[in-house]
């Protein structure tokens, strides 16, 4: 089968939604399908094959827009051909104005997550926006739609109720295990915990900031490492906080990642909704205990193989991480536990299902492709 992939994603830089659509792109590839991305360069360092062959020219100033623009053009301009079976949507905001090309094709959409409005422990608020509104309007109009959790089909079909059998659960591989980076040379601290991912509200960043007050005079060796980098903002909250000299935060690709996973007395990932979370799977695979939550999809991708606190009650963080420093068997039991529980997110089962999905949905059409002619009438809503 013939798969057009809007190219979207590919604009954005170092994240897991491109690390997931690099390799599900791959392993499809491998797989038979054949795949469609008119990207002209992509910002995306996993994937080197759908680098483009103007990667050079993004370090340009004011050049990087116009790529994006022309890829998005070029899209649109497949889209009109009819020279596919389906089209994979990549958009993480789930524009919507490609569809003004033709109205008649048979698309696919991959839901990572329901984008819940959330009120964090310390007041923080995260709002889905209207990336959430876009996302029902297609999902009520793709030919099939895949969930990566059962959480997330769940929170969906509440949402937007749809044919049973158009939503499937795929559940994400372990992307990270398939890199098999080499581990990196570092220069870290003797004892330190572990937090990987952006830093918003959800995440429970501060929460865990503000715990580690008590956690700092108790075990005065014991730091935060923290992935990317901190903002002029985080930095001032760590200082009224009066932890930010034992908080180190280290951009962090993949060689870099393995490093911290294999180090780390354990992760403290007390996020308050996630459609998967992919860091848990992979600090798990490489031996590294988990702290988290049961919020969200956390529950059933992380099962009794990691330590769970209350997010409602933030002194269970603290009380926890006092814990396994103090008492090392706990740790080991997760480390173990941990491991067992990764292997089950094999990458091979992901993308096998990944392409049945594909080919049953696609089978419809597969001797009449989508007529040449577009739609005409005017893109409205």
């Amino acid at each position: 089968m013939k798969l057009l992939v809007e190219p979207v994603i590919f604009r954005f830089g170092r994240c897991g939604m491109t690390r997931y659509y690099g390799a599900l792109l791959d392993g499809l590839a491998d797989r038979g399908v054949e795949v469609v991305i008119p990207l002209l360069a992509s910002g995306c360092d996993y994937q080197t094959s759908l680098s483009g062959r103007l990667k050079g020219l993004k370090s340009i100033p004011k050049v990087t827009p116009l790529l994006d623009k022309l890829s998005n053009f070029l899209f649109r301009r497949k889209v009109l051909t009819g020279d596919y079976d389906l089209v994979l949507l990549t958009d993480p905001d789930y524009g919507r104005k490609w569809r003004m090309a033709r109205r008649d094709v048979r698309f696919v959409m991959v839901v990572h997550d329901l984008m819940s409005c959330i009120v964090a422990p310390d007041g923080l608020y995260d709002s889905a926006g209207p990336a959430l509104v876009n996302l029902l309007y297609l999902t009520r109009r793709a030919a099939g739609v895949i969930c990566i959790s059962d959480d997330t089909r769940q929170a969906l079909m509440a949402m937007a109720p749809l044919e049973e059998e158009r939503v499937a659960v795929i559940r994400t591989g372990n992307l990270f295990a398939s890199s098999s980076p080499a581990a990196a040379s570092l220069e870290l601290p003797e004892r330190f915990l572990l937090f990987v991912g952006e830093r918003s509200g959800r995440k429970g960043f501060y929460v865990f900031a503000r715990a580690f007050r008590a956690i700092r005079e108790q075990y005065p060796d014991v730091w935060i490492v923290c992935t990317g980098r901190l903002s002029e903002a985080e930095e001032d909250l760590l200082e009224r906080f009066g932890i930010a000299d034992r908080v180190k935060a280290i951009p962090a690709p993949d060689s870099t990642l393995k490093a911290l996973y294999q180090r780390a007395v354990c992760l403290v990932y007390p996020s308050l909704y996630e459609g998967f979370g992919l860091p848990p799977i992979e600090a798990m695979y490489y031996g590294c205990p988990v702290l988290t939550t049961g919020r969200g999809a956390l529950s059933e991708i992380c099962s009794d193989a990691a330590i769970v606190v209350d997010p409602d009650q933030p002194a269970q963080l603290g009380e926890w991480i006092e814990r396994i420093l103090a008492e090392p068997a706990i740790l080991e039991e997760y480390r173990q536990r941990g491991r067992a529980w990764s292997a089950a997110f094999s990458t091979g089962k992901m993308m096998d299902e990944f392409a049945n999905y594909l080919n049953n949905v696609a089978r419809p059409s597969s001797n009449h492709r989508v007529s040449s002619q577009p739609i005409p009438p005017p893109f409205s809503g």
